[in-house]
């Protein structure tokens, strides 16, 4: 008929996900009740004096107090009750780490073509397993959680394992994008140290 199209944000079904400040959030659906949270975890203070590697997770530098380290974490919506038109959120309180450099950036979400389980995270990092700036990539996958784990959750019993990082450059990095394409993804981003602005590549 024409008329406005309008949404509507029910508080009811706001949740708090993450335990502090992050330096970007990016979501991502994976079926019609699972979807992927990625951020830039920034909750974490570095000890004074400040200092530097090399400790897992330990990315502390001299610019600021915090660290800046890549997570993903698994989310659930369930409808519960009769004529409930709002969804119950749960975020899984494991969060799995995509990587820990220096200065690593927001991972960007793409889900594999078909597919419910796989995902790509994508993303830029400055220090990353010790080396210079990159545009990297992993492939991450939904799995079951470890029963015996203290965080293990029977409403939420899985986790998002990721595998090893894939370069798709090797300079500065900066404007990163990922989306499926046939088997595989494209990653676009600006490849700032050659120039190389509005690149993309085909991984799989």
């Amino acid at each position: 008929d024409g008329g406005e199209v309008k949404l509507h944000c029910d508080p009811r079904s706001a949740i708090q996900s993450l335990p502090g400040p992050s330096d970007g959030l990016t979501l991502l659906g994976l079926s019609s009740t699972f979807f992927a949270l990625g951020y830039a975890d920034r909750s974490v203070f570095c000890p004074a004096p400040s200092q530097s590697r090399r400790r897992a997770l330990h990315v502390c530098t001299d610019a600021d107090g915090h660290p800046s380290i890549g997570r993903l974490r698994l989310c659930h919506a369930t409808f519960r009750g009769v004529d409930i038109n709002w969804p119950h959120l749960e975020c899984g309180s494991e969060a799995t780490v995509v990587d820990d450099g220096y200065g690593t950036r927001l991972p960007y979400l793409a889900r594999a073509t078909g597919s419910d389980d796989l995902l790509v995270a994508a993303y830029a990092c400055v220090g990353c397993e010790d080396q210079g700036s990159r545009g990297l990539a992993r492939l991450c996958s939904r799995v079951a959680a470890d029963p015996n784990s203290s965080s293990y959750s029977q409403s939420l019993p899985w986790v998002l394992s990721c595998g090893n990082a894939a370069t798709v450059n090797s300079f500065s990095t900066r404007s990163v994008a990922v989306t499926a394409l046939g088997d595989g993804f494209v990653v676009a981003y600006d490849d700032y140290g050659n120039r190389n602005f509005g690149t993309a590549k085909y991984i799989a």
